[in-house]
């Protein structure tokens, strides 16, 4: 029987990776309690029984996957549910017997004037006639299609995009249907629907700091054990002991996905995804007399502080280090990732935010002086300050600027944010001009970095690596670096502090995404 339950306990993750190993108990305890006897039967188990123990949309993937994996045609199905076919039958493009889904063009009388009109000109509708169209289609298809699930409005997107690219077509280079977006909202809109109106308007869940990562809480590696892993901690650690022109980042970088396990369970905590705040919290640390050996601390489960950690694993404050940590945590190298943007596409935002106003105007002047001044970094500044400026957020949430003289110990820590979020302390008083930049979290200085470029490296991936929110006075600029630039566009969840903060955050990077396409576009057509 143990055997049986842990099977169905790595079934459940697998299909809700998002889910621990305790609420997977409490899942599985459930559906043996409902007669599952053996894996097959997990057929039998229906949405609306599902439901009473986990939410909407939890239920519909455990009910879709094991419909898929065990379902068959000729099975009864309890009375709750309508009968369905395997998911993989239903998405095949072999006819079936299943409900076919109905499908829409610009002459529905659920598609807005206001769509048609955009469909006509071939441009994108504004923002309050897609919502329109999609609450109208939503509520349709919630009326006429019976047993309805979110996978079903691909199929409803999908069709739409085909039939008008040029007004619903994602142009994001993460989207890998053309029709995520608007996938997206369809669901959005199906799960409020179906959302049990047991919190106020006001009270939002918090997005687990796991958002966007690939490895947030990964296994221990095959033949290590955590003493082991602890003693390569300690020698990685010596390595930063000596000089700079010791280090040996090919060599460093082996060790750290050799201990990315105790990496993460130090910064995590315990095993179960936390639920953060605007910002992360970590205990304090103890005092001297009480602190453990090595090996004790690795059957310790408490997070540790940031200053622990910059103390344990000072490869991780290093720029080439952290941005290695994010390469494995997450899969995108975001160094590698911003100099392509730069290289690629730099150019042509920093000439469309330059035609938004006269401010934007005056930063590409500058940014064109420091150029022939022979800063590298001129691009990367210029945009840092003209997406804060778009988006009418606070540049200074970002970076603050020091004498060019001071030394990261010399900081006055009052000129910090007092969220403690990431920020860069820059010795310069222009960001046109950066020899040297300090990184803070947490209130603490944490690490030098020799240029613009490894400081705003080291403050992005901070937010990943240590499973941070977006402040939300520059949530939009993060937002869209995060999803243009790194390439990081998770399905679900946000790092913004609010649903209200993430619709607005999304919208406004979607629009500057759309919208720079299109100027580019005109470029390419007036060559």
């Amino acid at each position: 029987m143990e055997s049986f339950q842990g099977t169905l306990i790595a079934n459940v993750i697998k299909i809700l990776p998002h889910k621990n190993a305790d609420d997977a108990q409490i899942i599985v305890d459930f559906v043996i309690r409902e007669g599952v006897k053996k894996v097959s039967d997990l057929r039998h188990i229906t949405i609306a029984s599902l439901k009473t123990i986990c939410d909407t949309v939890d239920a519909s993937d455990l009910y879709e996957e094991w419909q898929a994996q065990y379902g068959k045609k000729n099975d009864s199905v309890p009375s709750t549910s309508r009968s369905r076919e395997p998911l993989s039958e239903r998405n095949s493009e072999t006819p079936t017997a299943r409900f076919t889904m109905p499908l829409f063009d610009k002459n529905s009388p659920f598609i807005p004037a206001g769509v048609r009109q955009a469909i006509d000109l071939k441009k994108r509708p504004s923002v309050r006639d897609r919502q329109c169209m999609v609450d109208r289609i939503v509520d349709h298809l919630k009326e006429k299609v019976p047993n309805l699930v979110r996978s079903d409005f691909d199929s409803v997107a999908d069709n739409l995009v085909q039939l008008y690219p040029e007004s619903f077509k994602d142009t994001l280079a993460v989207s890998r249907h053309g029709s995520d977006s608007l996938r997206s909202q369809f669901k959005v809109k199906f799960d409020n629907l179906n959302r049990k109106p047991t919190k106020s308007r006001d009270q939002t869940t918090s997005a687990p700091a796991s958002y966007g990562c690939l490895q947030f809480n990964p296994a221990c590696p095959e033949g290590e054990t955590e003493q082991s892993l602890v003693r390569r901690r300690d020698n990685l650690k010596s390595l930063f002991d000596h000089g700079r022109r010791h280090w040996d980042w090919r060599r460093i970088k082996v060790e750290m996905e050799i201990t990315f396990y105790l990496q993460r369970k130090n910064i995590n905590g315990p095993v179960s995804v936390p639920k953060p705040s605007s910002r992360r919290r970590r205990p304090q640390p103890e005092n001297e007399e009480n602190e453990q050996s090595g090996d004790e601390q690795a059957a310790d489960n408490r997070a540790m502080t940031v200053v622990e950690l910059k103390t344990e694993w000072p490869c991780l404050f290093k720029a080439a280090g952290m941005n290695y940590h994010l390469k494995l945590l997450t899969g995108s190298d975001f160094i590698l990732q911003l100099d392509t943007f730069l290289a690629e596409d730099g150019k042509f935002l920093v000439e469309y935010l330059a035609s938004k106003g006269e401010t934007q105007a005056a930063t590409r002047r500058k940014m064109i002086r420091s150029e022939t001044r022979g800063n590298m970094d001129a691009y990367l500044a210029a945009l840092i300050k003209m997406l804060t400026e778009y988006f009418s957020e606070d540049e200074a949430a970002l970076v603050s600027f020091v004498e060019d003289t001071t030394d990261i110990d010399e900081v006055d820590l009052n000129i910090l944010p007092a969220d403690k979020t990431p920020h860069l302390v820059i010795a310069s008083p222009s960001l046109f001009n950066v020899s040297r930049a300090y990184l803070s979290i947490d209130g603490v200085m944490v690490a030098s970095c020799e240029s613009l470029r490894e400081g705003f490296g080291m403050l992005f991936s901070s937010y990943f690596m240590l499973g941070i929110r977006y402040p939300n006075s520059v949530a939009c600029t993060l937002s869209y670096v995060q999803k243009a630039i790194a390439n990081i566009a998770p399905e679900r969840g946000t790092k913004c502090s609010s649903s209200l903060l993430q619709s607005r955050a999304n919208t406004k990077a979607a629009k500057l995404h759309n919208n720079f396409a299109a100027f580019k576009d005109s470029l390419d057509e007036n060559d």
